[in-house]
């Protein structure tokens, strides 16, 4: 039987989704464009370095790409400790545990602390033990901070996100950037992958005010009374979301031999396909077709994916120029991370009771296999 609050709940859903889809734009592909390739050609009218540009041969070990933690104040608005719905903490702890211990470098993707509703001193006390595990990384010169659209306070030195705070977390100066360009080398054949947050040109998330306030002053509340977790929110939501994926997918198959790796979204994307996209492809695989347990256990994956209408695009052909990180957030206590080797790109699922898998297929791409796509 519904209760008052579920049909509260589903109400205000409604209504914030309404509020949200009527203040909100459709990405502006021009601006975004401009916007990544202003961080792909490292180019600041003020001399500042936007980008780090890294040689992957450089580095020893693997990497690892985490963005959109959103760590809050502890309380019920906090969708990462999750008081309402599974945590993704314990998710999270235990994928910087093995990655730690395999000696992997993190680059953090932006939005890791969700500062549009709570101030960094709330954050850093309520999960001093992920600062504790990351520093970790800091001091084996394995951690790189990228600023996202939530977490900008770190670079403009607002609100308490100082240098200073940094070396308070960390015990060591962490700079922020707002992208990474890694250079790899592959049988003689050269790949750039830039990586940043996605919120870029974005008139939503880059610098909005409204957004902001909207979040601080409005989103807060309801998910305080009432538990409202954004990923929860119905269709109109992911379809501009697809939106923006789409137009990250235009930017990046303008750049020769380049891959695009984005967070912001929420949504995960692999070699250009969306998870439901690539189950779509599996299905019609004939290895599939002769597993029918495996068959109709994808096929009702995809009919999950499908509540509240969702609307999704029938895969194509496509070059695998884009991947999105999702996030480490999900309501189900889940996290998604992104995981680079000498070898090519692997996509990994962990979930809060300590498992890690390839999540139902977005497993793994070779940079041979992405260099004769591109």
């Amino acid at each position: 039987m519904t209760t008052l609050k579920t049909r509260i709940q589903t109400t205000l859903s409604k209504l914030i989704l309404y509020l949200h889809s009527k203040f909100n734009t459709t990405p502006n592909e021009i601006k975004i464009h401009a916007a990544l390739t202003k961080l792909y050609d490292n180019t600041n009218v003020t001399g500042q370095t936007l980008t780090k540009i890294i040689d992957y041969n450089e580095l020893t070990g693997n990497i690892v790409i985490i963005s959109d933690i959103h760590k809050g104040a502890g309380n019920s608005a906090d969708d990462f400790k999750g008081n309402t719905f599974a945590s993704s903490k314990v998710a999270y702890l235990n994928a910087l545990n093995y990655y730690n211990n395999h000696n992997y470098t993190y680059i953090q993707l932006g939005d890791a602390e969700e500062l549009w509703e709570a101030n960094i001193n709330d954050i850093a006390t309520a999960h001093a033990d992920t600062y504790e595990l990351e520093k970790q990384f800091v001091q084996k010169n394995k951690f790189l901070k990228v600023n996202g659209n939530h977490d900008s306070d770190w670079a403009y030195n607002y609100n308490g996100c100082t240098s200073e705070m940094l070396q308070t977390l960390y015990g060591n100066g962490v700079p922020i950037y707002e992208a990474v360009l890694l250079k790899i080398t592959v049988n003689n054949s050269k790949l750039n992958i830039l990586l940043t947050h996605g919120h870029q040109g974005d008139r939503q998330s880059d610098g909005n005010k409204l957004s902001r306030w909207f979040v601080h002053n409005v989103w807060r509340g309801v998910q305080n009374y009432l538990g409202v977790n954004l990923n929860l929110l119905p269709s109109k939501y992911y379809e501009l979301r697809n939106k923006h994926n789409k137009v990250m997918y235009n930017w990046a198959i303008t750049k020769q031999q380049t891959l695009l790796i984005t967070g912001h979204t929420h949504c995960p994307v692999f070699a250009s396909h969306t998870h439901i996209n690539q189950l779509k492809m599996q299905l019609t695989s004939q290895d599939i077709k002769k597993d029918l347990e495996g068959y109709y256990s994808k096929q009702k994956r995809i009919n999950a994916l499908k509540i509240n209408d969702i609307a999704v695009n029938e895969y194509e052909i496509k070059k695998p120029v884009y991947y999105n990180t999702g996030c480490a957030c999900y309501s189900s206590g889940s996290i998604t991370t992104l995981e680079i080797s000498a070898k090519g790109i692997h996509f990994a699922v962990w979930k809060n009771d300590g498992s890690r898998s390839g999540g139902d297929g977005l497993q793994f791409i070779s940079f041979t296999d992405i260099i004769n796509a591109l």
